[in-house]
């Protein structure tokens, strides 16, 4: 048995260099729906958004991992907003919705119809980290030293 180690659909954003201007491109409107999965890796799932903005994700089924990861980078590079999600369904997986942003500042994002079937929660919210030494500080968002030396 092969399980995916990569989430099924992935929405990042891209980069486009003129000379010396760099543009970085979301993913920007649209309607993801109707869409199942089984077997995914606990850090994985069905859909990941690393970046995009007005865009709805309705009817996701899960079997194993997080069906719905909305998770942008500590790099800036990515945005998420105006994000809407509803009837999320996690069986036996991490969590039917989560959101770690990586101590970056995103958009809102509105969820609702989460249901979790033996999966360790239903919707998971964290601040999330910047690497295995640095973590986010709560007051100001950004990076700081997170274990003793």
């Amino acid at each position: 048995m092969c399980l995916p180690t990569s989430p099924a659909f992935s929405f990042d954003y891209s980069k486009f260099i003129d000379g010396e201007s760099v543009t970085r491109l979301n993913p920007q409107g649209g309607v993801i729906s109707n869409l199942s999965s089984t077997g995914a890796f606990a850090g994985y799932g069905l859909v990941q958004l690393r970046s995009g903005m007005d865009m709805s994700f309705t009817n996701l089924w899960g079997a194993g991992g997080v069906t719905l990861r909305l998770e942008t980078g500590d790099d800036g590079r990515g945005y998420a907003g105006n994000i809407n999600g509803s009837n999320i369904t996690c069986v036996n997986g991490s969590s039917a919705f989560m959101a770690q942003p990586h101590c970056q500042a995103n958009g809102a994002f509105h969820v609702t119809d989460l249901l979790s079937i033996g999966c360790n929660d239903a919707m998971h919210l964290s601040g999330g980290f910047v690497s295995l030494n640095k973590c986010c500080d709560n007051t100001t968002g950004t990076p700081m030293d997170c274990l003793p030396p």
